[in-house]
């Protein structure tokens, strides 16, 4: 993490800090019952992050949610002592680390570090992002557990010539990572896995579809073995496999096909594309309905035609299309921006077919891969100072937006309530956090400086001198590659340690 990255982490926790604080910091009823916003399930996701003991009775949609997520939110909530304020601050960090990530995709693909912080920054102010940090939901881990596989593989075709064990290790963790926060990221996991092995090994068909079935049976491995061990942590979770295999076998009782809706009428079209391309980015028509009680009201989103849609359509639709097809032949990254079309093209259908009542929420998944692709496609001057006024106009109606939820549905105003505590315990958090990461990055800085380059498999045994003349590609690569395994493993050996804890605490309740 360079300084660059680091300062843009630390920019945006701040505000997703206190933005969750602001508006959710006295109002825990939205924890209460689910569908208050936007057809969200904020109770069941934050029962699903901060109870061992709970009714986790979406597990087959989330299968591996628990096991994965809640061991980091136990470990932050042992700082805090509040689940409320542990989970906002793990969502606006995992938040900023999307936004991190963004950054360095593009800045990997496009060269421009102005375009890329941009096109990072609108991902990071789209209202979607800001709100989610805020409400408990899944969306906001399944954009970076994707953005991480994303990120991942990019880096592979820019500096690998093959896949190593490590690499297939890695890719299906990531894979599995993904799928086991929301079950229908596995078509963006496959489609991602074709795509790579495509860019490494087009001259070597075989090889390339060896690699595949090896990623395909160690990301099956890996996830009846995380099922097995949820099932160990969390007793009272049904074992998403058999869940899975019910739906299959009793369709009519399966919560989600009831969801299903087949009617292809032209105000469903503008409705799902309304939910699905413009509210998550820039501030829907937002309106009330009665809820389950008189004080506490459903905030849903107006579907209907808006000016709003227009901006949002031309700036990130409209114009980057008319550049692709413009300059197609000298456009770079051809394979990956029709990845990217393939992944949106069929998000859109299943939500479309799914409901498009839930399409605001589900988006955030994909919203990443829009920002990517305007990014990597309007990648200029001129487009530069367009986004650049673009940006300032998302940002003032997004505020504005808050500033409505603020008033309307928590019936406090803006000036009683944004008062200097929130903005001074967010400072304090991103501040601490902020210390971390500059330890961490010393550390890791220190401790690359101080090692030799590190043996490839093919120059096992070679001095140290002798590596001199070794490609700084091939070295690049491996160190990149070894830097996610590290990780890889450090995070499978804590989710491990929790599991272990977890049942022994389990056995003295």
């Amino acid at each position: 993490m360079n300084n660059k990255t680091l300062n843009i982490f630390l920019a945006f926790l701040f505000l997703y800090i206190t933005v969750g604080f602001w508006l959710c910091y006295n109002n825990t009823f939205i924890l209460d019952d689910n569908n208050i916003f936007f057809g969200s399930d904020c109770a069941r996701v934050f029962k699903d992050l901060t109870e061992r003991v709970a009714n986790h009775y979406r597990i087959a949609v989330h299968p591996l949610m628990l096991i994965l997520l809640q061991p980091v939110v136990s470990l932050i909530d042992s700082f805090f002592k509040d689940p409320h304020r542990t989970v906002i601050v793990f969502q606006s960090i995992i938040a900023s680390a999307n936004v991190c990530l963004v950054f360095s995709i593009l800045k990997s693909l496009t060269k421009n570090k102005s375009t890329s912080l941009i096109f990072a920054s609108l991902y990071g102010i789209s209202f979607s992002t800001l709100i989610f940090t805020a409400l408990p939901e899944t969306y906001i881990f399944s954009a970076f557990s994707q953005l991480l596989l994303w990120h991942y593989a990019i880096r592979l075709t820019q500096k690998s010539d093959g896949l190593s064990w490590k690499n297939i290790l890695v890719i299906s963790f990531l894979g599995i990572l993904s799928t086991g926060i929301i079950l229908s990221n596995a078509i963006t996991f496959i489609i991602t896995v074709i795509w790579l092995l495509w860019r490494i090994y087009a001259q070597n068909i075989q090889q390339g579809l060896i690699n595949f079935a090896k990623i395909i049976l160690t990301s099956c491995a890996l996830l009846v073995f995380f099922a097995w061990l949820q099932k160990y942590c969390f007793i009272h979770t049904p074992f998403f496999l058999e869940k899975l295999g019910n739906a299959f076998s009793e369709p009519r009782n399966f919560e989600d096909f009831k969801y299903l809706d087949f009617n292809f009428s032209f105000e469903k079209i503008n409705e799902t594309f309304v939910q699905m391309f413009s509210a998550p980015i820039l501030a829907p028509n937002l309106f009330l309905i009665p809820g389950d009680s008189e004080t506490i009201p459903d905030f849903q989103i107006n579907s209907g035609f808006s000016w709003k849609n227009l901006v949002v359509g031309i700036s990130l639709y409209i114009l980057p299309l008319v550049i692709f097809f413009k300059n197609f032949k000298s456009t770079k990254n051809i394979d990956l921006l029709a990845t990217i079309a393939i992944i949106i093209l069929i998000n859109s259908i299943l939500l479309f077919v799914y409901g498009s009542k839930e399409c605001f929420i589900y988006s955030q998944n994909y919203l990443y891969l829009i920002f990517i692709f305007a990014g990597i496609v309007t990648n200029n001057h001129g487009t530069e100072i367009f986004y650049r006024l673009f940006f300032q106009l998302v940002l003032i109606f997004n505020i504005l937006t808050l500033r409505e939820i603020d008033i309307t549905i928590f019936n406090f105003t803006l000036v009683n309530n944004f008062c200097p505590k929130w903005i001074f315990q967010s400072l304090v958090i991103t501040t601490a956090i902020g210390i971390s990461a500059i330890g961490l990055k010393k550390f890791f800085k220190n401790r690359k400086s101080s090692s030799p380059p590190p043996a490839c498999p093919a120059h096992a045994g070679q001095p140290v001198a002798a590596l001199s003349n070794t490609p700084l590609k091939s070295l690049a690569s491996e160190t990149f590659s070894d830097r996610y395994f590290y990780w890889v493993n450090f995070y499978f050996i804590f989710i491990l340690l929790s599991a272990v804890l977890s049942n022994i605490s389990k056995i003295r309740g």
